[in-house]
């Protein structure tokens, strides 16, 4: 039974892996991609505070942890599910595909937050919905 549940798991990377190659052979990440129509893209954000990890009233800044979501549709993304044994998500990193570029204003850490740990999740659905969060 592991050994089934070994060889099932090695086949569904293998899937995701030629998936994820057959997706990103041609595509340009330079390039604002068009959506499923001619319509101008539509990116959806949200945005929201978290937590406050520091006041300084004098200075009247605050530091805090701060979460982004953004959601748009990729036309270059898409694929049948049916020819990849039904993958229905892909996990795709950072700074592979196109991304809307969004900075809050006054944030005066953002150089250090740029380069931080923090990990950002971008999963790409068969109709070419993008989800970063």
């Amino acid at each position: 039974m592991v050994l089934q549940h070994h060889l099932a798991s090695s086949q569904s990377i293998e899937n995701e892996k030629k998936l994820y190659n057959d997706l990103l052979q041609w595509y340009d990440d330079r390039v604002i991609p068009k959506g499923l129509t001619n319509e101008p893209l539509l990116v959806i954000f949200n945005s929201g505070l978290m937590q406050i990890l520091d006041v300084d009233m004098k200075a009247q800044i605050f530091d805090g942890v701060n979460y982004v979501f953004e959601l748009w549709t990729d036309g270059e993304l898409t694929w049948n599910p049916a020819d990849y044994r039904g993958i229905q998500f892909l996990s795709i990193p950072e700074d592979t595909i196109w991304e809307p570029t969004i900075r809050l204003l006054n944030d005066v850490y953002f150089a250090v937050s740029k380069n931080s740990e923090m990990t950002t999740s971008i999963t790409v659905s068969p109709n070419g919905s993008v989800t970063k969060s």
